[in-house]
């Protein structure tokens, strides 16, 4: 069993930097009426902040709104071959590639996301074939069973109206 290292209880709150970007400085400016005088920003705390380390890598566990503003400002990549620096509590942990980022249960505003990531860039995925299944299909043979159709029924001709 991997031995991990969690950010989750209160004793050890650790900052954690994405390219030097401090995760709880991220601001994301909030909609106002056009007659506002001032903006509002929302930030999330330290303590929504929680990075769970394995040997493969770094699963970080913060609000939705933070992910929405990393990627907006550029500093999450939009593709997988580019790396971030990551560093936890003042610790720089070297050069990471995003592997995927999943959306935990729950809608209400500020839900947190997974984000993993990993030393090697993510493997390059197949996508989806819809006919796949098509390949393992065996034709039907079909074999005449009963009794013939022309031995059952004479031809007739269009004008008459019987039935075989």
């Amino acid at each position: 069993m991997p031995k991990l290292k969690t950010t989750h209880n209160a004793r050890s709150v650790r900052r954690i930097a994405i390219d030097g970007h401090f995760l709880d400085e991220i601001r994301t400016r909030l909609h106002a009426d056009a007659s506002a005088k001032s903006l509002t920003y929302a930030s999330a705390p330290i303590e929504r902040h929680q990075a769970i380390e394995d040997e493969e890598g770094i699963t970080l566990k913060i609000p939705g709104l933070t992910v929405l503003q990393l990627y907006s400002d550029g500093i999450l990549p939009v593709g997988p071959r580019k790396s971030v620096d990551l560093s936890i509590a003042g610790r720089k942990l070297g050069a990471f590639y995003l592997q995927w980022l999943r959306g935990l249960p729950g809608d209400e505003f500020g839900a947190p996301v997974l984000l993993r990531f990993e030393r090697k860039p993510a493997k390059k995925e197949q996508p989806y074939d819809v006919n796949a299944w098509l390949t393992g299909l065996v034709p039907l043979k079909l074999q005449e069973k009963g009794v013939p159709l022309t031995s059952r029924c004479a031809p007739r001709s269009i004008t008459t109206s019987e039935a075989c």
